[in-house]
């Protein structure tokens, strides 16, 4: 169908839906908005390697759905390249680069030097390993991994720095071009990730550690664009550091759980002997198709599923995903995209091909409104027949594409900015006075005993038992002490809840920074450098 029309925007109820438009379809490269494409090119090298560890080319990478013509790199890369050029978007978030040796380095290849862009791939360091690996494992020297690519004439890197540690996360820190149409968005970090095939839990570290880089660099806007490896479905611990829209029934969580389990227990290509910065990428999609047939096991009941301290250890993992986008407070959401991947189930391995949603546009809800959004499977039945990649479509993954209108974050008028500061001021007098007054008490307390409490080097000199009345003075010294620190974490947490959405924490945030140079949830523990 190559008709327009709106989806829903999960969470978002305050959003209008964007426009769903026909997969492919040009941006306006004069538009106010942030046009954003992110693309799994699938390659070369990742096309039925034999793998040295097993004599043989892995089910993953055998693509037994597709002709040789479907697979040739020659036709592929020809697509490829018309997409990218025929998309004109702002930004471009590629996975599965095959980088070009340059000498004794690696480069951006030649013909993803596209005119009217700029770039940022990995480190040379990191490059080097991952070609390392490839030549240990699939007897090719090739560096793969992400780049981002920003147009230019819109879009100029800002003064902090995105984050190239890894092949499979590169960032960087952007702003509108002065005096362009764009000059309105101001400063956001943009990342190109792929996420890992097998372990959920280093999924969420990954996003984890872009979000506090943001949170360190006081930027409350960002935008995450690649193959995230899984469908972010609900009870999924990615699914909480998105806030976890819809709230997940306990069936949900435990059918999650046990993909999530299966996954990192049966996953037997890994390259053991690789570091964490491979990423496996040739292994990147199949892993994630063993999560959707795991659910569906579950939930016809021929699987036992997960035993008790397996889900206890994924509520725990939801559980720090959850802390982790409470503490950053940079708080993302999902552009409602569809399916992106049609294969052989891994459990199968052969036809007919199913259909997952593997790659995604994350991007921050209080700054940035989907407007535009590109059809995916749902609107290619034949893609969804005979799988990916086939004579049309150049890749295992379909690209996503999204447009974003900036929603500039509510500002505090003064008078309720005063109220906020009078309210902090008068809550932190009141727990000074509270430990001032327990200290007294304590001092009291102390001088009454019939024996001196010993401390520091007098203590440690000293080879006598302390009596039992002091010992009992110390016991109680502590509790008291504990239980006035917890009342009053608990009461600092209260005073942040109490404010009226994320701009009055936004503002909160501003002073604590300011006068007292902690964040929030340092402030709440009570960490505090006045």
């Amino acid at each position: 169908s190559m008709s327009c029309r709106l989806v829903s925007l999960p969470g978002s109820t305050s959003m209008a839906p964007p426009l769903q438009v026909p997969k492919g379809r040009a941006f306006d490269c004069m538009s106010s908005s942030l046009s954003v494409l992110t693309y799994n090119l699938l390659a070369p090298l990742y096309v039925r390697p034999l793998d040295k560890r097993t004599g043989s080319v892995q089910p993953f990478a055998a693509f037994g759905w597709a002709d040789e013509v479907a697979l040739s790199w020659t036709g592929r890369r020809e697509k490829i390249l018309s997409e990218l050029t025929n998309c004109k978007a702002d930004l471009i978030c590629l996975q599965e680069v095959q980088f070009e040796r340059i000498g004794n380095g690696f480069a951006l290849p030649s013909w993803l030097q596209l005119s009217g862009y700029d770039a940022r791939i990995p480190g040379q360091t990191q490059l080097a390993n991952i070609a390392a690996r490839n030549k240990r494992v699939l007897d090719e020297p090739a560096a793969i991994g992400n780049a981002l690519l920003w147009r230019t004439e819109r879009l100029k890197p800002a003064g902090a720095d995105g984050a190239q540690d890894a092949t499979t996360c590169v960032g960087c820190c952007l702003r509108g071009a002065p005096h362009g149409p764009l000059e309105h968005f101001g400063s956001f970090l943009a990342y190109s990730v792929h996420l890992d095939a097998a372990s959920e839990a280093k999924r969420v570290q990954h996003l984890s550690r872009c979000l506090s880089l943001a949170k360190s660099q006081n930027i409350i806007s960002m935008v995450i664009g690649g193959d995230l490896n899984s469908e972010i479905l609900p009870g999924s611990a990615l699914g909480a550091l998105l806030g976890d829209d819809p709230k997940p029934s306990e069936q949900e969580i435990m059918q999650e759980c046990a993909a999530g389990m299966w996954i990192s227990n049966s996953d037997e290509t890994g390259d053991s002997s690789g570091d964490a910065d491979d990423g496996d990428g040739d292994e990147a999609a199949q892993p994630s198709d063993k999560s959707a047939a795991t659910a569906d096991k579950l939930q016809d009941g021929a699987e036992l599923g997960p035993s008790a301290a397996q889900l206890e250890e994924w509520k725990q993992l939801r559980a720090t995903a959850a802390a982790t986008r409470s503490k950053s407070r940079v708080f993302l959401a999902r552009c409602p995209t569809g399916a992106t991947r049609a294969a052989w189930p891994f459990d199968r391995q052969g036809p007919p091909c199913e259909t997952w949603r593997l790659d995604h546009i994350l991007f921050t809800r209080r700054t940035l409104r989907p407007k535009i959004v590109w059809s995916a499977l749902e609107s290619d039945p034949l893609a969804c027949r005979v799988g990916l990649p086939n004579a049309h479509c150049p890749s295992d993954h379909l690209p996503v594409g999204a447009s974003f209108e900036f929603a500039p974050p509510t500002a505090i008028d003064e008078p309720k900015r005063a109220d906020i500061a009078a309210r902090l001021k008068q809550l932190e007098a009141a727990q000074v006075e509270q430990v001032n007054r327990l200290h007294k008490a304590l001092c009291d307390e102390e001088a009454q005993l019939s024996s001196p409490v010993l401390t520091g080097k007098d203590r440690k000199k000293s080879r006598e038992q302390p009596p039992a009345e002091v010992m009992e003075f110390i016991r109680g010294k502590r509790q008291r002490q504990k239980a006035l620190k917890l009342l009053q974490q608990s009461e600092r947490e209260k005073f942040v809840r109490s404010l009226e959405g994320e701009a009055e924490q936004d503002m909160l945030d501003d002073v604590l920074r300011a006068t007292r140079n902690v964040q929030i949830d340092e402030w709440i523990d009570g960490h505090v450098n006045a």
